[in-house]
């Protein structure tokens, strides 16, 4: 039944991003229902287990789980809670008073949305566990890792298609928004430009890996081909996955993607894995890389990255 459930988690991340990101409320739902039968198998599994031990990161992620179940908690009970009167926000009274209906009992402004936001951060949280547990192995972490980078490749060659070809669709719908980003089958382009700063990163930590196993010592004749195909194929596909980042021109995804690398590497740096010539090595590589893609297909970020301090300054500021 383990099984099952590590290739039904492998499944969903494959499907997910296909449905708009699954942001809209069938496959939300159907997202959100997929999660909770392969938590519930996965309950049964170890329920039936004998003899499991714990891990010691395991009493670090239960501060963690604690804090997430508390704002959880907490967002349920002020979207059904009856809670004071003046705990409720102003535009809640008015608006009561205006179509002379009782107040909500919550203090929230829509339970509606409230509680599908929580079903999809729940859903969300489902995914972060099972991965959690499935990636204490290691050929079940490198196999998580490498059906991410498949559906976020396949995702970015498919709105590369669709940019280039000038279709304005996604799938067999109207593109209504964002018609000059790159957004592949997802509506918002910070949204996939995020989705696609994660595969980016899983392709470079593939690399990093074979950079750091490519030791004298560990060196055979045998292998080395292999590992030369795979180093390949990961360039080519960081580079496409760092095209298709810039062309979405998201400021945001460009910035989430720089602190994840920025937070990766300290790590590594941390644990000594990258140290000497192979760190300067890999800062070159990486400053070269990125001039590269942003002269090459980064007209459009950079004008952007340009206009964010104004933007700063004026409404986002402000905000």
């Amino acid at each position: 039944m383990s099984r099952v459930v590590f290739w039904g988690l492998l499944g969903l991340i494959l499907w997910v991003p296909w449905p708009l990101g699954a942001d809209r409320p069938l496959p939300g739902a159907a997202m959100a229902l997929w999660v909770g039968v392969l938590l519930a198998l996965w309950g049964i599994f170890v329920a039936r287990r004998r003899g499991a031990g714990s891990r010691g990161a395991d009493r670090y992620a239960m501060p963690v789980a604690l804090l997430f179940a508390t704002a959880m908690i907490w967002l349920a009970v002020q979207t059904a809670a009856p809670l004071p009167e003046q705990m409720a926000p102003e535009a809640v009274r008015q608006a009561a008073a205006l179509l002379d209906r009782p107040r909500p009992a919550g203090i929230g402004l829509n339970a509606d949305a409230a509680w599908t936001t929580l079903m999809r951060i729940l859903a969300y949280a489902g995914v972060l566990f099972l991965a959690w547990e499935y990636g204490r192995d290691r050929a079940d972490a490198r196999k998580i890792g490498l059906t991410v980078l498949i559906a976020v490749i396949a995702c970015s060659i498919y709105g590369l298609i669709v940019q280039f070809a000038g279709l304005d669709s996604i799938l067999w719908f109207p593109k209504t928004a964002y018609l000059d980003s790159v957004t592949g089958p997802f509506v918002n382009r910070n949204s996939f430009a995020t989705y696609v700063g994660i595969g980016l990163v899983v392709a470079l930590a593939f690399a990093v890996g074979l950079l750091l196993r490519r030791r004298p010592h560990q060196r055979s004749q045998d292998k080395q081909p292999n590992r030369d195909w795979q180093t390949a194929l990961l360039a080519l596909a960081a580079m496409l996955l760092a095209v298709t980042l810039v062309m979405s021109k998201s400021r945001g995804g460009f910035y989430s993607f720089g602190l994840a690398i920025v937070a990766g590497g300290a790590l590594l740096v941390l644990g000594g894995s990258l140290r000497g010539r192979k760190l300067a090595a890999t800062i070159a590589g990486g400053v070269v890389a990125i001039t590269v893609v942003l002269a090459t297909a980064g007209a459009g970020l950079t004008g952007r990255l340009q206009q964010g301090a104004a933007s700063i300054a004026l409404s986002r500021g402000a905000i």
